[in-house]
Parts: structure tokens; C-alpha cells; sequence
């Protein structure tokens, strides 16, 4: 992001979207990661972050953070939850539609009279979600309706199992990161030196340390 902002509109035009692909992102919080949610759309950047629930992003992160990394994914995909809570969530999620609910009186044996009253039912109550299959899920994006579909397997896909099987461009090995010191301008030398290990938790808070260590 640094150099992105460092860069004029002529370099940033010729800067490539980077695609952020994070499995298993509530095992480790990466810091500022609520920083990079909320503003490296506007730089070129995609983040797809998975989660086991809802719940772990906030034990991670913290409730305010969490919040913010949610309201900046604008697509979001869910399994079938089997925590109540999510379940809850994903009713309220999904909306409710019209309903009717029915009255009859009766006297004697008669039908006297009967009566109907619309009110708002849930589309899909929490008992209907958690009966959902393992290979369905529910998705929302953007300004469009909820999708309630089913995810592919790849092994089902022979054309897809065929690119699994591709090897991978062979990498070559990098060079180490040297960065330059200029000595004293009269004598106009140069040295060269290895960079330094800098360790990304000097840069998260105390109190987001101890909050996640608790958690663990």
C-alpha cells in the first residue's frame, strides 16, 4: 500500500490488482487488517478471507475491528451454521415475506365466524437453516438478493481436476533485499548493508495482544 501511495497516476496505472487469498484467517490476526479491509479496495486490492464463524472474527480482531473488516466484504458466503446464534442471524439476514395467520369461532359446533391477519413471517426460519445440506450455502453480494445455492465440487469436474493437476512455473530464487547508506556526502561512498528483520507485532497494541492471547 506504501508504495501505491507513493506512486504518481502514471506508475499507478501500470500497478496490477493484487488478489489476497487467506485461508484460515481467525488462527492469526494480521495487523491493521481492518485498515487494509476498509481501504485497499480503492488501491487495487481483493481480500478473500475464510472464517469458521462469524464469532471468530471477533475474538481475533476485537468487536470494533470485526465490524469494520465485515461492513468492507461485500460479498459474503455461508455454510450451514450450527451455532444458533448464526443461524439467528442469517433468518434476519434473509428477511421476512408476508403471512397470514388464520382465526375461526365457533359456537356451539358452528363455524361462526373467521377471520385473517397479515404479518411478517421470516423467509426461512433458524430450524429451516440448520437442516440445510453440507454443499449449500447462502450467498449475499452487494445490493442484490440473497442467493441460497449449491457450491461446486471440483472433483465432479473433470476439466477441473485436469488443471489441479498442472505443475506449477518453476520460481526462480530471489535475490536478498539490500537496501543503500549514504556515508558522509564529501567522501561520495556507498555501503551496502542486509536489511533488517522487522517483526510486524511491535506494530499491533498491548491491549490487542493480551485480547488475543486470551482467546487462544
Amino acid at each position: 500500500m506504501d508504495l501505491y501511495d507513493q506512486a504518481d497516476e502514471e506508475q499507478r496505472k501500470k500497478c496490477w490488482q493484487v488478489f489476497n487469498l487467506m485461508d484460515e484467517a481467525g488462527r492469526t490476526a494480521i495487523p491493521l487488517m481492518h485498515d487494509y479491509a476498509s481501504t485497499g479496495v480503492g488501491r487495487g486490492m481483493i481480500f478473500w478471507m475464510a472464517f469458521q464463524s462469524p464469532a471468530q472474527v471477533q475474538a481475533v480482531y476485537g468487536r470494533t475491528n470485526a465490524e469494520t473488516i465485515w461492513d468492507n466484504m461485500d460479498t459474503q458466503i455461508y455454510y450451514r451454521p450450527p451455532n444458533f446464534r448464526t443461524q439467528k442471524q442469517l433468518r434476519e439476514f434473509l428477511g421476512d415475506v408476508s403471512g397470514f395467520a388464520q382465526s375461526v369461532t365457533s359456537r356451539e359446533g358452528q363455524e361462526a365466524s373467521e377471520s385473517k391477519m397479515e404479518q411478517a413471517v421470516a423467509l426461512l426460519s433458524a430450524q429451516d437453516i440448520r437442516k440445510m445440506g453440507n454443499d449449500e450455502v447462502f450467498i449475499f453480494h452487494s445490493n442484490f438478493d440473497p442467493i441460497w445455492t449449491k457450491r461446486m465440487d471440483v472433483r465432479q469436474f473433470p476439466q477441473l481436476q485436469e488443471r489441479m493437476r498442472m505443475p506449477p512455473p518453476p520460481l526462480q530464487q530471489l535475490e536478498p533485499v539490500h537496501y543503500r547508506l549514504f556515508a558522509d556526502a564529501g567522501e561520495g561512498r556507498e555501503e551496502e548493508r542486509e536489511a533488517d528483520f522487522v517483526n510486524p507485532e511491535q506494530f499491533v497494541p498491548q491491549g490487542f495482544r493480551a485480547s488475543s492471547a486470551d482467546v487462544a
